[in-house]
């Protein structure tokens, strides 16, 4: 019962992992993109706020 259940399985994963390794690699470029972006940001607002506070004192 098991053994033709996962062979039933591992014959159907092969197509959908496929499937989802493009979907996966979609969405990992595109968060990795988000936080490169989102890096960048914090960097700068890190960069001002040491600025201002240079100034300030």
């Amino acid at each position: 019962m098991n053994e033709t259940l996962v062979e039933r399985w591992k014959r159907s994963s092969t197509g959908w992992s496929k499937r989802i390794q493009n979907v996966y690699y979609k969405i990992f470029g595109l968060s990795y993109c988000l936080v490169d972006s989102l890096h960048v940001h914090l960097l700068m607002l890190y960069w001002i706020y040491s600025f201002i506070l240079s100034c300030c004192s």
